[in-house]
């Protein structure tokens, strides 16, 4: 067990307890922001991080998988008093939220992420059961995005009001390239996983779409001129590659793989125009990605998603499976690039003022001063 563990260091404000999946980006994130600001901070987890995280402790929990939510409560609440947080934050309130409703009932601020909340709680009514009980447990709760928000009042009517916690991206990582890419072949781009929730097959058929009216429009003549850079990986990829010979696209479709977070930015600044034509999506963290590097976005009317974006200034939010909106828009900035840029300016400045770590760690501690333990 790390030493400084249970002890207040001098100049730290917080000790901080954060409970959930070390191996995602966000929580990654969240930690090492919070100890940069002074705090003292562990995360405790059964998904170890697969990197050390920058001055943040890990306490990895000794047992894996569903059942490690309950079978990890005894070690966890054994840490707990060891410890003696200020304030534990558990992050995604399914499983964790039921680990951390064993272990520490009443002490906990509940994070939401998006399934834990849009698909859980309606498998069954046990599911049901299980995760009111876990926010009713949680002595505060939080969001990523206000369309959660209201999903969560709705469907478990928590007697504690829903703080509200977008997630926040590194915007010197996530910054515009130094590439010249007026005179460059246009490129649409996304960066998601390839599962049908992410819509990739709908905008595969729109940007198919695009190119048959471009060409007929004589916007483009050739393939070099336009193409779509798909950046991830999932079960879907077979799949998706056989739609992209189907439509007779598969020459101006790159299937670019999965990358790591930091390497994200370098495809970003490849692309003219980010696309998110998810068919659910809770918060859109690709998306604020693709705006702080300088990109107007097309994004569709579901979930957390129009809340990113103001309609016409930063990019354009249309109707889940509108491809006919979606040619309109892109031709639009295909014809005018001095609007990409434009609207590339405005979509970072959006990100700055309302999305960058800096703004996520403001509302983080504000909601645990709310609730620090006594």
């Amino acid at each position: 067990m790390p030493e400084r563990l249970g002890q207040k260091v001098r100049g730290l404000f917080l000790k901080i307890l954060l409970i959930g999946p070390a191996n995602s980006i966000h929580l990654q994130r969240l930690a090492e922001a919070l100890s940069a600001r002074g705090n003292s901070v562990v995360v405790a987890t059964q998904h170890p991080a697969p990197v050390p995280l920058l001055d943040v402790e890990v306490f990895e929990l000794p047992m894996r998988g569903g059942i490690g939510y309950l079978g990890n409560a005894f070690p966890l609440k054994s840490f707990i008093k060891e410890f003696q947080p200020d304030v534990i934050n558990v992050h995604y309130a399914s499983g964790y939220g039921t680990l951390a409703s064993l272990a520490c009932p009443g002490r906990y601020i509940l994070s939401f992420w998006g399934d834990d909340v849009y698909d859980f709680p309606k498998a069954s009514k046990l599911h049901w059961l299980v995760l009111k009980r876990t926010t009713d447990n949680a002595l505060a709760l939080a969001s990523t995005s206000q369309a959660m928000i209201t999903e969560i009042n709705q469907v478990l009517k928590p007697h504690q009001k829903v703080a509200f916690t977008p997630f926040g991206i590194d915007t010197q990582v996530f910054s515009p390239g130094s590439v010249e890419k007026s005179e460059t072949p246009f490129v649409v781009g996304t960066v998601r996983g390839l599962e049908p929730v992410y819509g990739i097959d709908l905008l595969i058929k729109s940007f198919a779409r695009l190119v048959e009216i471009a060409l007929r429009q004589k916007v483009i003549s050739n393939k070099d001129e336009m193409r779509l850079d798909i950046v991830g990986d999932g079960p879907q990829k077979q799949e998706l590659q056989a739609l992209t010979e189907s439509l007779a696209v598969a020459d101006r479709v790159r299937f670019l793989g999965k990358v790591d977070n930091d390497h994200v930015p370098e495809y970003l600044h490849n692309m003219h125009l980010f696309a998110a034509l998810s068919r659910r999506e809770s918060f859109g963290v690709a998306v604020i990605e693709a705006m702080a590097c300088g990109l107007p976005v097309i994004v569709s009317d579901v979930g957390g998603l129009p809340e990113l974006v103001a309609n016409g200034k930063e990019g354009f939010v249309i109707k889940n499976n509108d491809s006919e909106s979606f040619v309109a828009h892109t031709m639009e900035l295909l014809k005018n690039r001095s609007k990409v840029g434009q609207m590339g300016i405005s979509g970072r400045e959006r990100v700055l003022a309302n999305f960058s770590i800096e703004e996520t760690i403001k509302n983080f501690e504000a909601l645990y001063s709310e609730n620090i333990q006594s």
